[in-house]
């Protein structure tokens, strides 16, 4: 199969409520649904994110495996809405794009094709990440001190199209 990469990440933090669990429990099985019945877009291979903020979350990126079927739904019962964030202007939608550009090999890639990155949630994303922020959330670093959003966003761009949807 020609398997494109679809990255779909949710805020879990506080500032989402209710909203984040509805859209687990509810709008990501119809989303889905909609990408499997798309055509134009070959063979769907989807990884679920759970999107927190960097900078005061325990946990402020989870992922799932890429997968095709009712898998996918199993795996999203093992995210935790923590629920934390923090009144600093932002959350950390960014680190599912360093994710996707750092930790992610897919065969698409490397046949000249793209992927796909959707990111659900209610705040700005923050305009740079530490250097810390990054070794304490992938257990290593990618960059040398702080990187800024925008050149993320370059980066991830090489071999991904990026959509955050703001509610």
């Amino acid at each position: 199969p020609q398997a494109t990469p679809m990255i779909i990440g949710l805020d879990v933090t506080g500032s989402m409520g209710d909203i984040a669990i509805e859209l687990l429990r509810n709008g990501v099985g119809r989303t889905v649904e909609g990408i499997l019945a798309n055509e134009s877009i070959s063979d769907p291979q989807i990884l679920f994110a759970a999107v927190g903020d960097s900078k005061c979350d325990q946990t402020p990126l989870q992922v799932t495996q890429f997968e095709a079927d009712n898998r996918m739904v199993d795996q999203l019962q093992l995210i935790w809405k923590e629920g934390g964030g923090g009144a600093n202007g932002g959350e950390s939608y960014h680190l599912p794009w360093i994710f996707a550009s750092r930790m992610v090999s897919a065969d698409a890639h490397r046949e000249g094709r793209k992927g796909y990155i959707i990111t659900v949630g209610d705040e700005p994303v923050h305009h740079y990440t530490s250097d810390e922020e990054i070794r304490r959330t992938f257990g290593r670093s990618f960059y040398e001190g702080t990187v800024k959003t925008p050149d993320v966003y370059a980066e991830v761009c090489k071999n991904w199209y990026v959509f955050h949807i703001s509610l």
